[in-house]
């Protein structure tokens, strides 16, 4: 038996996708943006498995939070 999003859960998914997407655009996240596009891709497909959807998801989430990492040392370490 599989999960699928709700409609209410897909205005939520599309949400974080677009705030995710523009993150990833502000920081320059070169393949990031284009991993998001594929998500939302996969998201506009009937019907979208909740399992699919969240390991996507935090895959990106793990790839932004990286690159923020490496901004953050980058920042810092030139900065003394």
């Amino acid at each position: 038996s599989k999960t699928y999003w709700g409609e209410d859960d897909q205005s939520q998914l599309q949400k974080l996708l677009r705030s995710m997407r523009k993150s990833a655009v502000i920081i320059g996240a070169e393949k990031l943006p284009y991993q998001v596009d594929a998500l939302v891709a996969i998201c506009r497909q009937e019907p979208v498995t909740k399992a699919a959807t969240e390991s996507a998801i935090s895959a990106v989430k793990k790839e932004l939070e990286g690159v923020l990492i490496a901004i953050n040392t980058t920042v810092t370490t030139g900065s003394r």
